[in-house]
């Protein structure tokens, strides 16, 4: 199991007072939401929030990421059209990336993961702004 979830288990039952036990989170959902995760249909954050809702309402995983459209963008056609949008709207990061310093494509991944959300899949989105900025 990643690090990170067991962490968030752990947090969780402490914050709740309980033993694993008695979480409404059952072996079964959280073996989901790790799997889901890992295949790239949530980010991590979103795997986080998930053990949460799952904990809280018993419901299945996938059944709360579908109700609440949680899943990860991963469409390089919305992920593109966002990201043009972001380049765009910000002449001066484009110039500064483009006279020579590629550690500004990270403040344009963090502009095009706040615009979904945090749903964007961040290895893609990058991709995607590298493609645009060499144009």
């Amino acid at each position: 199991m990643s690090n990170w979830l067991m962490n968030d288990v752990l947090r969780l039952i402490r914050e709740r007072h309980r033993v694993a036990a008695d979480l409404a989170l059952k072996p079964d959902q959280l073996a989901q939401i790790v799997s889901m995760v890992e295949r790239g249909d949530i980010t991590a954050n979103t795997g986080k929030e998930l053990l949460e809702k799952v904990d809280e309402s018993g419901r299945a995983p996938l059944d709360i990421v579908e109700a609440e459209g949680l899943a990860q963008v991963s469409d390089e056609a919305a992920l593109t059209r966002i990201a043009a949008q972001v380049v765009d709207a910000n002449p001066e990061q484009v110039a500064t990336y483009r006279g020579g310093k590629p550690t500004v494509i990270g403040w344009f991944v963090g502009q095009v993961m706040r615009e979904t959300k945090g749903k964007a899949n961040p290895q893609a989105v990058k991709k995607v702004l590298e493609d645009l900025l060499s144009e």
